[in-house]
């Protein structure tokens, strides 16, 4: 009876200290859990609530559905990452690398063991400390690695995708290069600790002393750090190993530069003497002319080949007159581009590639009388080139030269019909192509040109989108302006005037002028 009740009391005893362990291991995994994963998610859910939001209106501000998939594949890579890291830092920081099931086998072979059974040692083994602990965040570089290739995935996913539809490239269009720089940050710090760490392990193994001992056993040349070793574990003495390297370095340099520094003195003086000698008249001149080559290259590179400037910003306007002018009295455009105003106080006809065409001579007269550079596409020419013709030959020219931008000059019609009394539409536009792009800084340095010069002598449409073939498909910035409607009667009027021609020459001359000071202020 007496044993029996021993007994009992032992098996209470064991059984409440088992409890005490359990209560505790599940407070310290509760408290890990709800930091680690809790409020991390609280923190993911937030943060991809406020990244949809922003989708959305990026969509309905822009119209662009790639820039949105864009956005939320951004915040799937920013989700995923923040809950795969914090869950390694938690696996292998605190369950050091186990998962939850591991340490309950272990702790019910201990119990186990307790009570007599027989217990293999293998299940009793348990890992003391994290073996990635002297890792960055204590993770194992395989972790790291499967972070890098997944943010060099979605970075490039998410880029390709923000790239649809835009007519730029990478270095071009501002929204995809700081996408790019994000990705590429966060790519470039995990890279560093990556990179960091293995540096670091490897000093740490040339620290250690390579001199064979009894205690040189596996454990006492594992690469962990020394300040985490295990409890009462030999180190290594890091400042003796230090001293004593140094020391023998010391010596070696002594005893080498007794046996062989003067002789290589008397080498190094006798070669100095050979040079010095060989140093003639001929190669001061070759050095000369080196320096006169380099110093024409600078020159170059800052004046450009001709003197005007290479620079790489839109500052140089490729003048395009819309449509065609006129060859032996016939005009190239045909049957389009064109109106008869009939029924009126004064009948007379409108083609606007011929109006384009004297608008852009009067343009270019007073760029050369002030010495501001440009290039003529087609203004003297009378043939209506193609548009895949106009591109190209602007393409061509951006190419040799960073600097430039399409300028297209064009007059607006709204009349389905070729002749009549003319449309009561009125006004200017400036067009460029969709998204937010370089060329909406020209379009509105020329909104605020054309509304200083007219005053509101016109009527000012605004700034427009669209994917216009010369708009969309010129590697350079661009912009088409349509002056007035020419198939409205009082606008027609004024742009077949030489007033009207002048003043529109004069307001574009401003335009461009200010784009250019813009750019170089």
């Amino acid at each position: 009876m007496k044993n029996n009740d021993i007994n009992q009391s032992d098996s209470m005893k064991s059984n409440a200290t088992t409890d005490t362990n359990k209560k505790k291991s599940e407070l310290i995994d509760g408290d890990y859990k709800r930091f680690f994963f809790r409020h991390a998610s609280v923190l993911t859910w937030i943060l991809f609530g406020l990244g949809l939001i922003s989708a959305v209106l990026i969509f309905l501000i822009t119209k662009d559905p790639f820039k949105s998939a864009a956005v939320i594949f951004l915040l799937i890579w920013l989700v995923v990452f923040l809950r795969y890291f914090l869950w390694a830092v938690y696996h292998y920081n605190v369950n050091y690398g186990y998962t939850i099931r591991d340490w309950e086998k272990i702790e019910d072979a201990k119990q186990r063991l307790k009570n007599g059974e027989v217990v293999l040692q293998s299940e009793l083994e348990e890992p003391k400390f994290n073996p990635y602990r002297s890792q960055t965040f204590g993770v194992p570089p395989g972790t790291v690695r499967g972070m890098l290739a997944f943010t060099l995935l979605f970075g490039a996913i998410s880029i390709l995708i923000s790239s649809m539809g835009m007519e730029q490239g990478l270095l071009e269009n501002p929204t995809l290069r700081y996408q790019f720089e994000f990705f590429e940050t966060a790519f470039l710090m995990m890279m560093a600790f990556y990179f960091g760490d293995k540096s670091l392990r490897f000093l740490q193994s040339r620290w250690k002393d390579n001199t064979p001992t009894s205690n040189n056993t596996p454990e006492n040349n594992s690469q962990d750090r020394p300040s985490d070793a295990a409890p009462g574990a030999k180190t290594t003495n890091l400042a003796g190993n230090l001293k004593s390297q140094d020391e023998q370095f010391i010596q070696e340099d002594a005893a080498f530069a007794a046996k062989e520094g003067l002789e290589d003195k008397t080498k190094d003086l006798s070669l100095l003497k050979d040079t010095l000698n060989t140093f003639s008249a001929s190669t001061i001149a070759s050095t000369e002319k080196e320096s006169a080559k380099v110093e024409e290259e600078d020159l170059v590179a800052e004046f450009g080949e001709d003197g005007q400037g290479q620079r790489n910003y839109p500052c140089t306007p490729i003048i395009d007159a819309g449509h065609g002018g006129t060859i032996d009295g016939e005009y190239t455009t045909g049957n389009k581009k064109r109106y008869k105003f009939i029924g009126t106080d004064e009948e007379f006809e409108v083609l606007e590639g011929v109006v384009n065409r004297k608008i852009a001579k009067k343009l270019i007269k007073k760029l050369e009388e002030n010495g501001i550079p440009y290039y003529s596409l087609n203004v003297f020419e009378e043939e209506d080139l193609k548009l895949s013709e106009r591109v190209a030959e602007a393409n061509r020219m951006y190419t040799k030269d960073k600097s430039v931008y399409y300028l297209s000059l064009h007059s607006n019609a709204a009349s389905p019909s070729l002749q009549g009394k003319g449309t009561t539409a009125n006004g200017i536009e400036i067009w460029t192509s969709v998204n937010e792009t370089p060329s909406d800084q020209l379009a509105r340095i020329a909104k605020r040109e054309y509304q200083k010069f007219f005053n509101g002598k016109f009527k000012f449409r605004g700034l427009k989108e669209k994917n216009l073939y010369v708009l969309k498909h010129t590697r350079c910035p661009a912009m088409l302006v349509e002056n007035l409607f020419f198939d409205n009667y009082q606008e027609a009027k004024y742009l077949m005037s030489d007033e009207g021609q002048d003043e529109l020459a004069e307001c574009l001359f401003n335009v461009i002028k200010s784009i250019l000071y813009y750019y170089e202020d």
